[in-house]
């Protein structure tokens, strides 16, 4: 997929120091940040961070023969006097605004997945569950700011079949943010936790923030999030007037107890054979759990979403990302390897599931 002269223009302002000659002939293959991966036909964007600073490598990013590149006003003394190059304000900005032109160009369905627990591994089964349309694209390990969001978005092919987005904050507004530089077709919410209470204070915050995402949510796309959370729904209401689909696990138990018939999606977990009954299916997963089942039945409403059709019975063999759901079994030991900045509310699902395998 190419970027040309006139859509960067677009987005960006006016090249500088084009000769007219070239005018028709400047295309770029692909958005780059990283000097050390930069092809020559791709566009360099200089953005500092917080360990470096890419204007630092510019005279690297030339000698790769790139033909423009973006930079901040003020450090146009680092190039040649004849190069062209975009000036901007804030190349971070710059950098998320072609991003979003690339999502423009993506006629693809985009999954974004936000929450306190739970939304790498919500993410991982979206993925598996999805690639009965295709090739998935998902966001790599914790590629889920304002950086990661965007080259993923970036690195998505025409070939790719839906785009799945993970989404974290460090403060209110940096979802929305988010959100206005991808603009999902689906959003799911997992959960409302304390992970961030440190940084917004209070859990009302933590719920506002989350619900950011549905800011510039496909006016036609739903939000899928956990039933019995009232505070929750309330706040939603606020940012997004659009479908909502509740979602809520019981234990297999309930299934024909009497409870309040409503429009929610239940799912049934049986947790002597790892079993989830959603309508009239069963699925089989890898990862133990009631909180794994939990995750699951976001990935099953997506996937409904998106017109995929299921057996009455599905199994599905999900991969262990490094420091979630890794089991390690000795002779006499189990441990259960929940690493990865864990939150209070994983660290008891962990204790949890353990205490019932100890207990069989």
């Amino acid at each position: 997929m190419e970027f040309s002269l006139l859509e960067l223009n677009n987005v960006l302002g006016d090249i500088k120091n084009l000769n007219e000659g070239k005018r028709d002939f400047l295309k770029f293959k692909n958005i780059s940040i990283d000097s050390r991966t930069l092809l020559k036909n791709d566009l360099f964007i200089a953005i500092k961070g917080k360990n470096f600073d890419g204007h630092s490598f510019l005279s690297e990013v030339l000698n790769k023969g790139v033909k423009s590149v973006v930079i901040k006003k003020g450090m146009q003394r680092l190039l040649p006097s004849n190069f062209p190059y975009w000036v901007v304000n804030d190349t971070l900005e710059a950098f998320q605004k072609l991003a979003l032109l690339k999502r423009k160009k993506l006629n693809i369905p985009i999954v974004a997945i936000t929450g306190s627990v739970g939304k790498t591994t919500t993410k991982e089964m979206i993925g598996g569950v999805l690639n009965k349309l295709g090739r998935i694209k998902l966001s790599h390990a914790n590629f889920n700011n304002e950086i990661g969001v965007g080259l993923t978005i970036l690195a998505t092919e025409m070939k790719d079949k839906a785009l799945v987005l993970e989404m974290g904050m460090r403060g209110l507004g940096q979802i929305e943010n988010l959100s206005k530089y991808s603009e999902p077709d689906i959003a799911v919410i997992t959960n409302i936790g304390t992970a961030h209470i440190g940084l917004l204070g209070s859990k009302k915050n933590i719920t506002y923030a989350k619900c950011e995402i549905s800011k510039y949510l496909n006016p036609e796309g739903v939000v899928i999030i956990p039933a019995n959370d009232p505070f929750l729904e309330k706040t939603l209401k606020e940012f997004w007037k659009g479908r909502v689909i509740k979602v809520g696990l019981l234990n297999i138990e309930n299934q024909k107890e009497n409870f309040k018939k409503d429009d929610n999606l239940r799912g049934f977990y049986n947790p002597s054979n790892k079993t989830i009954l959603i309508e009239e299916n069963t699925f089989e997963i890898s990862f133990e759990g009631f909180h794994n089942a939990s995750n699951f039945l976001f990935a099953y409403a997506v996937a409904r979403e998106l017109g995929i059709d299921f057996a009455s019975f599905n199994k599905f063999d999900f991969v262990s990302l490094g420091g979630r759901n890794k089991i390690l079994k000795s002779v006499k030991t189990t441990i259960y390897d929940e690493s990865y900045n864990a939150s209070p509310e994983s660290v008891k699902a962990c204790i949890k599931n353990l205490l019932e395998k100890t207990e069989k």
